[in-house]
């Protein structure tokens, strides 16, 4: 699917906000994280002049996102992706960083400090001349018994004030999925496994849930995290993922967000 389908499909899905005054150079309005192709994760910047960039953030376990570009009639493969990584700009904006495999990289603005400006020349934006797909590298891994979802991705995000992973549930179109529990194991842990309350329960928007792993501060540890029925029984894969005490660099986890999908 081309950039330009891909982009067009994004504006049609969602609405505008209200009308910004022209400037010289469009400047950041939000951003915002959209699955814009079946299987890849984009982080996604809305400019003043209603347009939009993305660059790819993370693909499910095997996939990337591999960059084509037509030489006199013949397809050349570019570079593809290996992953991305949040960065502090200089002016404060967390930027959502794509390294390629060629050396070169591409990124745009996730979010700013109140009264910071983000102009659009500012981020590393994809040439929209270029073709970009998923490819598959290698075979999907093998369903276990019983197993119901899988883990689709993991982020990161700072909190100096507490730690808490964040659990969403959708269907295979990436709709949410409401009653679904999980259960958090730490490694050091003595006594019983944290159980947290359905997914879309009171309080939570549809789809998600939640686990405080603690309330009074940032907590290093190693965790584990899978999705279970009403007996307990595991439904999907284990996700490991570790908390460290540092919220004021590019490497905070405090704020874990994990998001599983239905097979």
């Amino acid at each position: 699917m081309r950039w330009q389908a891909l982009l067009g499909v994004l504006v049609l899905s969602w609405l505008l906000p209200p009308a910004v005054l022209a400037q010289a150079e469009p400047s950041w309005v939000r951003g915002f994280p959209q699955r814009l192709t079946p299987q890849c994760d984009w982080y996604v910047a809305l400019w003043s002049d209603g347009t939009y960039a993305a660059t790819p953030w993370r693909c499910e376990p095997g996939v990337v996102i591999v960059e084509q570009v037509q030489r006199e009639g013949v397809t050349t493969e570019l570079s593809r992706s290996s992953g991305g990584y949040p960065q502090l700009a200089a002016n404060g904006c967390v930027e959502y960083v794509t390294a390629w495999s060629d050396g070169s990289f591409s990124w745009v603005p996730f979010s700013c400090p109140p009264g910071v400006s983000y102009r659009k020349s500012q981020a590393g934006l994809l040439d929209p001349a270029i073709d970009r797909r998923e490819l598959r590298l290698a075979p999907e891994p093998p369903r276990e018994p019983g197993q119901l979802y899988r883990a689709a991705s993991i982020e990161f995000a700072p909190q100096c004030g507490f730690t808490l992973v964040k659990i969403a549930v959708v269907d295979a179109n990436g709709q949410p999925l409401n009653g679904v529990r999980a259960t958090v194991d730490w490694n050091d842990r003595q006594g019983p496994l944290i159980v947290t309350k359905p997914t879309g329960d009171f309080g939570f928007p549809p789809g998600w849930t939640d686990a405080s792993l603690s309330g009074r501060g940032m907590v290093i540890g190693q965790w584990r995290l899978w999705l279970i029925d009403a007996a307990g029984a595991r439904l999907s894969d284990i996700v490991s993922f570790e908390t460290n005490n540092d919220c004021e660099s590019p490497n905070a986890k405090q704020i874990v967000i994990v998001t599983f999908r239905a097979l």
